[in-house]
């Protein structure tokens, strides 16, 4: 009886505590397998679609909540302002066109005036050495005369003197005289040279006037003279005005960039909207994703490719499968206006969160549970990271049996 009862208290005092701690090692030996957290939330990108011109909304093809495909026209801004610009700007690209093309004749214009100028210049600095000569030979025999009608003077005075001389004669010689020095002295004030060198000046200052203004028709045209109107910098300049204007009017018919469903649309026909006015977004629902949070604690095992699952707080029964995309390079609070750490003050240390992209495998096959996934709905997250922790030997098969159980 005593026997009994010292193996009924060895088996209660010993062995079942024993079976329970190996139990419990067992179970907590194979932790770490499955990571979950509730702390995840269903996303998508979203396009914000803004105008890129101002205007009034002419017409308004899509309403809230509708599904548009890519490219659809979404709705449409009044343009008959753009058209109006864009029919006045032509009009001054023909007008450059034809200047351009009227500055090119006239510089060939100035080219041929230039020669004749230059021409003149010749003509006149000839005939300017010319009638220079001419007064000069004449200048001379006036000298000459000069020169022998004062001998015949003098030869007149002196026979006068001594008594031999005829008075006529003197006269004569004294009026031959006279006049060879009034004809010497017009000669030295003759005007043809004067106006020669005048009309020669006139001629320079008239091809320095040419030069000057074909090197002005020259600059306009970009200092080349066979420039192609369509490459005139003043051409391409208004050719992009105009295409400004046709991309603004392109612009004004609103077409969805990427297909998804409309949403915070709230703009009617006749409503007045400005250039970067946010007017709706566009959600891709056929590119959703949940973005888990999980502690920093609990991503140690965690790689990209690891399998798991989620299900939607909206709908417990429904299971979606999905895999880890990608890691955050840093904590949430790290995007924080304020960041969580600092170096004054008291410090609580605060467990941090660690934002992970999972991928929903089959999104583009889930149809109607796709439209029952709706951005930024709250689910419930569990990650298979197939971890195993080093188990003692007499801990292994427990263990294992609890491993075999954590299954997704």
């Amino acid at each position: 009886m005593f026997l009994k009862m010292i193996k009924s208290r060895i088996f209660l005092l010993v062995v079942i505590p024993t079976v329970l701690m190996w139990i419990i090692l067992g179970y907590y030996y194979s932790l770490g397998k499955l990571i979950k957290t509730d702390n995840a939330y269903v996303k998508a990108p979203i396009i914000s679609v803004q105008s890129e011109v101002s205007g009034k909304i002419k017409e308004v093809l899509i309403r809230n909540n509708q599904f548009v495909k890519k490219d659809q026209i979404l709705l449409t801004i009044d343009a008959e302002n753009l058209s109006i610009k864009l029919i006045e700007n032509e009009q001054i690209l023909k007008s450059i066109e034809e200047e351009i093309k009227s500055k090119k004749s006239k510089l060939n214009e100035i080219d041929e005036e230039i020669l004749i100028a230059q021409e003149d210049i010749r003509y006149r600095s000839n005939e300017e050495k010319r009638i220079k000569n001419l007064i000069n030979n004449k200048i001379k025999i006036a000298r000459s005369e000069v020169n022998f009608f004062k001998l015949e003077y003098d030869r007149q005075l002196m026979l006068s003197k001594k008594g031999f001389g005829i008075k006529k004669h003197l006269e004569d010689a004294k009026f031959k005289l006279d006049k060879a020095k009034t004809n010497l002295i017009s000669l030295n004030l003759n005007k043809e040279t004067d106006e020669a060198k005048f009309y020669k000046k006139i001629a320079i200052k008239q091809l320095n006037l040419l030069i000057k203004k074909k090197e002005t028709i020259l600059t306009t045209l970009g200092g080349k003279r066979n420039v192609v109107v369509q490459n005139h910098p003043l051409y391409l300049k208004q050719k992009a005005v105009i295409n400004g204007i046709k991309l603004n009017i392109r612009k004004s018919t609103i077409k969805a960039d990427k297909a998804g469903f409309v949403a915070n649309m709230n703009l009617e026909k006749g409503e007045v909207v400005r250039q970067g006015q946010k007017l709706f977004v566009v959600v891709q629902q056929d590119k959703i994703y949940v973005e888990a949070n999980f502690k920093e604690t609990q991503i140690t095992n965690f790689k990209i490719g690891q399998k798991g699952k989620f299900i939607p707080d909206s709908f417990p029964n429904l299971e979606f499968q999905t895999e880890i995309e990608s890691l955050s390079p840093a904590t949430g609070s790290e995007f924080a206006i304020l960041p969580a750490q600092n170096a004054s003050g008291n410090w609580v240390k605060v467990v941090q969160r660690v934002p992970i992209i999972l991928k929903i495998n089959g999104v583009s096959n889930l149809n109607n549970m796709n439209s029952k996934l709706k951005v930024g709905m709250t689910v419930s997250v569990v990650i298979n990271t197939e971890f195993k922790k080093d188990i003692p030997i007499i801990i292994r098969p427990i263990s294992n049996l609890f491993y075999k159980f954590q299954t997704l």
